[in-house]
């Protein structure tokens, strides 16, 4: 990864003596290859750009199953192990950016806190969510899940539909924001507990964003 960043660094800053006109700004789909250009080269625009991308172009990937025989499943097409291995590129290089970006700018994404076990995930790909292994961690206790094919954490009843087994091995960044914004949200809650029902959502938000100020993060 650090070698593709060198080299599309090198379309940014063109010499000035050159008198060449700067080239576009791009960063590039693991899965089609497709060059998609940006305002800017930052951890955060190229991770939104490749979301956008992503969701519009590639939903559903990788493809549903084809029920080959068992002879195919010994020896695998070519263009499946491409496949796997262009999805496989994807996904790291999509989870270093939003690293990248939490730790360069200490932020939050709405989308990083669908995470309220009382909140259910946004299914986007059903087959596989129930074909594969969910990622957790432990927090006070409780086993809180993500899904590949689920957007967001899965809620307590999504578990046992999306979770044939769990693997208890998620990057440290996950569990930071997820514990840094626990907090801020259980101190924001004692703040409000007075207001009665229906009408706590404004000043909840309010409390939200001071408690994640003084932690330093920023949404």
């Amino acid at each position: 990864m650090a070698t593709d960043t060198k080299e599309r660094e090198r379309h940014l800053s063109p010499s000035p003596e050159s008198g060449e006109k700067p080239k576009p700004v791009t960063v590039r789909c693991p899965i089609c290859e497709k060059e998609i250009e940006v305002s800017q080269y930052d951890a955060v625009t190229r991770s939104d750009a490749l979301t956008k991308h992503i969701e519009k172009e590639h939903t559903g990937w990788p493809a549903k199953s084809t029920g080959r025989s068992s002879s195919s499943e010994q020896h695998p097409n070519p263009g499946d192990q491409q496949l796997e291995i262009k999805i496989y590129r994807l996904r790291t290089e999509l989870q270093d950016l939003r690293d990248e970006a939490y730790n360069g700018h200490r932020g939050l994404t709405i989308s990083d806190w669908v995470t309220s076990q009382d909140s259910p995930g946004v299914v986007i790909n059903e087959e596989r969510a129930k074909a594969t292994p969910c990622k957790c961690f432990t927090y006070k206790g409780k086993d809180y899940c993500y899904s590949p094919g689920i957007i967001g954490m899965l809620e307590a009843g999504q578990v046992p539909s999306y979770c044939p087994t769990k693997e208890y091995e998620v990057r440290p960044g996950i569990k930071q924001r997820f514990e840094e914004f626990a907090a801020a949200a259980s101190a924001a809650h004692k703040r409000i507990e007075h207001i009665p029902k229906g009408e706590r959502l404004v000043p909840w938000l309010t409390e939200m964003g001071k408690e994640l100020s003084v932690r330093g993060i920023e949404v």
